[in-house]
């Protein structure tokens, strides 16, 4: 789900038995099962939900965000063919936030790995078809793996989110590395530009985003190399306009992103055309 609110939303939800985990990267609300307790969610949060039957609820969210959320959904009788075992402290913590016995909502701060792969299924640049099955398979087991040490971790180690006032200086340094990936950004800039100091930055922007300043500005470089290569512009040149000074550094980095040299994707776009 990535949607911009230009108003409020409040809306009833139903449906049969089902299992599932949601991880939030940008946007807040609040979500409710009947006869529970409202579950407050935003960006950097992750929801766990699974019901044997029936469930309804209500979700709500406020005007003037971008609501951006991977939701990974399994089959209904998932957690009966996993064991019970695992999400034993789940049930049992869901149970006194006052949710009905017969279903699990259980919200918990993204863990990095949770928020790097949700981040993954959101810049997959696979097209449809067996690979990019294959790679969301494979995401969802690792949710699956992640999942299971958060929820089972004593309640003493998951730790609260940045102030509002700092996520909104992380969301700005993040536009910032959206839109200008290609200028000369240190962590001492950036910090400098939102007026964050440079170590809430760091730790804040890696709970949010799920990886370092550093490390989302290269992979925004690469996502941004991609796409000018599939539209036929020279190597030299995509490596030049994204940042990346370094022409077999560019190649290297490349390589290692998406298995394939910088060349292989502007001749693919060149035949094409």
């Amino acid at each position: 789900m990535d949607v911009f609110l230009d108003h409020a939303m409040r809306f009833r939800t139903e449906g049969p038995a089902a299992f599932s985990v949601s991880i939030f990267l940008s946007g807040n609300g609040m979500l409710m099962l009947d006869g529970g307790q409202p579950l407050r969610v935003r960006a950097g949060s992750a929801v766990l939900f699974a019901s044997r039957g029936h469930a309804s609820g209500e979700n709500a969210f406020s005007a003037g965000q971008n609501l951006l959320c991977v939701d990974f959904r399994y089959a209904a009788d998932f957690l009966d063919r996993l064991g019970e075992s695992p999400f034993a402290s789940a049930r049992r913590r869901s149970a006194e936030a006052s949710v009905p016995s017969d279903a699990i909502l259980l919200g918990f701060r993204a863990s990095p790995n949770l928020l790097r792969i949700a981040a993954d299924v959101v810049r997959c640049p696979l097209s449809p078809g067996l690979a990019r099955r294959l790679a969301m398979l494979a995401r969802g087991i690792d949710v699956l793996s992640e999942l299971t040490l958060l929820v089972e971790a004593p309640t003493a180690t998951r730790l609260a989110l940045p102030a509002p006032s700092d996520r909104r200086r992380i969301g700005e340094a993040r536009t910032i590395l959206d839109e200008d990936y290609a200028g000369v950004w240190t962590i001492s800039r950036l910090s400098q530009a939102v007026g964050l100091n440079q170590r809430k930055l760091k730790r804040g922007f890696h709970d949010l985003v799920g990886m370092p300043p550093h490390a989302y500005l290269k992979e925004q470089r690469l996502q941004a190399a991609y796409r000018m290569l599939e539209t036929g512009w020279s190597v030299t040149e995509t490596a030049s306009r994204t940042g990346f000074s370094n022409l077999s550094h560019f190649a290297k980095a490349f390589r290692h992103r998406f298995g394939t040299v910088p060349s292989t994707v502007r001749a693919g776009s060149t035949s094409a055309s």
